[in-house]
């Protein structure tokens, strides 16, 4: 179970599970970057109409596309 205490704005945590809304507005992230990020390998589940990307999921996407 998710911890009940509301996490910061940018905190990622990598047993939860976000909408892919929640994630946008976490990170600052445009719906642009988004589309872009699951092109590129995001794993991202859907639900009916709902998307969700695991945090584990996102961490290990900018893991192996980030640059140093």
């Amino acid at each position: 179970m998710a911890d009940t205490k509301a996490k910061p704005p940018g905190s990622i945590g990598g047993s939860d599970l976000y909408t892919i809304d929640e994630l946008k507005h976490r990170l600052g992230l445009s719906s642009w970057a988004m589309r872009r990020a699951q092109r590129q390998g995001l794993t991202v589940y859907k639900i009916a109409r709902t998307k969700y990307v695991l945090g584990r999921d996102y961490i290990a996407y900018v893991e192996s596309t980030g640059k140093l």
